[in-house]
């Protein structure tokens, strides 16, 4: 088996539809698509409080390497902070061992 070759979704195990909106905007970023994003935009619109869709509009902010995303860099660090602090526990926190 090629441990490179691209992972087909329907070999994937089954998704929240909140994962399968996130597994699409990576593939995409990472395939360098130009769907990217409109991928980040379903993140967000679905989950206003997706800290990693934050971090990746950020991110993809400081990507372009211009000074004048710095502004939208910083929106999205403040999105995310926002976020992260009303942010619901995970599910399996509460069943991990200590």
């Amino acid at each position: 088996m090629n441990p490179h070759a691209p992972v087909s979704r329907s070999m994937a195990a089954p998704h929240s539809a909140r994962a399968s909106r996130w597994s699409a905007l990576v593939e995409d970023f990472l395939a360098h698509s130009s769907t990217t994003p409109e991928r980040l935009s379903a993140v967000l619109a679905a989950d206003p409080d997706h800290p990693m869709g934050w971090c990746a509009k950020g991110f993809f902010a400081v990507l372009l390497a211009r000074s004048e995303m710095r502004a939208a860099a910083r929106g999205a660090l403040a999105s995310m902070q926002a976020g992260y602090a009303t942010a619901r526990p995970c599910p399996s926190s509460a069943t991990r061992k200590r």
